[in-house]
């Protein structure tokens, strides 16, 4: 998925289809300048903290792996 229709889903909970097929329900969202994937709730959890998101200590993906992002309302 390309870089700009990525940032349509940026700390939205969606449901992706990642290359190789494998779906995941999550959040994806920028961190020290690198995309990074997270669960729902943990996401949650890390904006209440309120501390800055340390981009190692999360799942790094590439926009190119994303195949099909949908909304979760």
């Amino acid at each position: 998925m390309a870089s700009q229709e990525i940032s349509n889903y940026l700390n939205k909970h969606c449901r992706f289809r990642f290359r190789g097929g494998k779906e995941a329900f999550g959040v994806i969202w920028e961190a020290d300048g690198t995309l990074v994937f997270t669960s729902k709730e943990r996401h949650d959890r890390l904006l209440l903290q309120d501390i800055p998101t340390d981009a190692s200590d999360l799942l790094q993906i590439d926009s190119a792996d994303v195949m099909i992002a949908e909304l979760i309302s």
